[in-house]
């Protein structure tokens, strides 16, 4: 899953909880005093639902990066990550 909205997926988990807090409260605000009762138990589903996608699309990003490494074949002081170059020590 190579997934790269604003150039880095993280960038996308740190600015839509704001972005969705604000459309929210916004519905929130806007919403007439007789209908605010019923709009706020559907604001809170979509809340939930917003939390819980952020939630899997996290553990599934968790889940690619440890999947990636080979942990049968990697040996003592041997494992390179791919971005990494092989320095000499001084």
């Amino acid at each position: 899953m190579d997934l790269t909205i604003l150039g880095n997926p993280l960038t996308l988990l740190a600015l839509s909880p704001f972005a969705a807090g604000g459309a929210l409260m916004l519905v929130a605000w806007a919403t007439p005093p007789s209908q605010r009762k019923e709009v706020h138990k559907f604001l809170r589903l979509l809340t939930f639902g917003f939390s819980l996608m952020l939630f899997a699309f996290t553990t599934l990003m968790f889940l690619e990066s440890y999947s990636g490494i080979s942990w049968t074949a990697i040996g003592l002081n041997d494992y390179v990550y791919d971005n990494c170059q092989d320095t000499e020590l001084l």
